[in-house]
């Protein structure tokens, strides 16, 4: 039996890179806050979503982050507008490199 390779294209494999990249990030999230809660997790994307969710609507499963919070909406808006501002400048500066008309 002939084994088939798996060829991805350029689109697919930087898709796959940002499940990868959110991914390792909300684990790492978990793990500093098994360990540390107050550390770092002010400053990661996960946790200030989860944050801005909750003080939005807020819901009984996940009351506690409210209590237990080491940021607020001020900062939880403005650390995931500065990830907005990276991403979008990597990918300009990514994508200026490439023609996009060529098929």
């Amino acid at each position: 039996m002939a084994q088939e390779s798996l060829i991805l294209t350029e689109e697919q494999v930087r898709a796959l890179e940002v499940v990868i990249f959110f991914n390792i990030e909300g684990n790492l999230v978990q793990a500093v806050a098994a360990s540390n809660p107050t550390s770092l997790l002010g400053y990661t994307v996960n946790y200030n979503t989860i944050y801005l969710f909750n003080h939005i609507s807020p819901s009984v499963a996940d009351a506690d982050i409210l209590q237990d919070a080491v940021t607020n909406p001020t900062q939880a808006a403005l650390v995931l507008g500065l990830y907005c501002v990276f991403f979008i400048l990597a990918s300009f500066l990514i994508f200026r490199r490439q023609s996009l008309t060529v098929r």
